[in-house]
C-alpha cells in the first residue's frame, strides 16, 4: 500500500496499527499455549487458576 500523500496523523495511525496488530497476535499466540497445557493438564486447575496465575504462565512463555 502506497502512501501518497498522506497526512502525518494518518501515516502515524497506520504505523501504530500494525504494531499494535503484531502485539495482539503475539499475546493471542501466548495464551494458546498457556490454554493448551491447561487442557494438557501440565496446569492443574481443579480449583480453578486465577488470573494472576494465568498472567504469570503467559509471562513465562514469553522468556
Amino acid at each position: 500500500m502506497e502512501n501518497v500523500n498522506m497526512p502525518p496523523d494518518d501515516e502515524r495511525s497506520l504505523k501504530e496499527a500494525t504494531q499494535l496488530m503484531q502485539v495482539l497476535k503475539e499475546m493471542k499466540e501466548g495464551l494458546d499455549k498457556v490454554k493448551s497445557k491447561v487442557k494438557a493438564n501440565d496446569y492443574p486447575t481443579a480449583d480453578g487458576m486465577s488470573f494472576l496465575e494465568a498472567k504469570y504462565l503467559l509471562l513465562l512463555s514469553y522468556c
